[in-house]
């Protein structure tokens, strides 16, 4: 699978020929100032998450927020003119992930506001609902690593002393 956040694509691709199989619009973004872009699929291999913030169900071809739980129609069009709108969680994710049996997300945003250093937020969604955990908050250099179980249940941070606090 593949991202273009600019037209708001996913396309999915057989690698076992490289031709493309399929292609599901989403809503497009802005590609200034996000140097990175993630997707996910779920562990049956049924359900796609995107950075644009969506989850598209493979099998039917529908389209949810895992912002908000709500359901979403994009048409595919060629350049947008979309550079006024931004990410929609306002940076780059470059790690999404479906964790605790596939029923939340854990995501990573990465973003910098004027000449402030990198900032980092880890969150858990609940995509159905849109409901969020913020699990860490704070600039990126203070992060030093995560984890998360396999299961999903748990997650680990490590920081440096700047991080007492959040």
């Amino acid at each position: 699978a593949a991202v273009s956040t600019e037209m708001g694509e996913v396309s999915l691709w057989n690698s076992a020929d490289g031709t493309l199989m399929r292609a599901f619009a989403g809503p497009p973004a802005s590609g200034v100032d996000t140097t990175a872009a993630a997707l996910a699929f779920s562990s049956d291999g049924h359900r796609l998450a995107t950075s644009l913030g969506t989850i598209i169900d493979l099998g039917t071809g529908t389209t949810t927020s895992w912002l908000t739980g709500a359901p979403g129609t994009y048409t595919l069009g060629v350049n947008p003119e979309n550079l006024g709108f931004s990410s929609p969680v306002g940076g780059s994710i470059p790690v999404l992930r479906f964790t605790a049996g596939d029923t939340r997300l854990f995501v990573e945003t990465d973003y910098q506001i004027g000449d402030s250093p990198t900032s980092t937020r880890l969150e858990l969604r609940t995509p159905g609902t849109g409901a969020q955990l913020v699990l860490y908050y704070g600039y990126g250099r203070v992060l030093l690593g995560y984890a998360v179980s396999p299961d999903g249940r748990f997650v680990a941070r490590a920081a440096t002393a700047e991080a007492a606090g959040v």
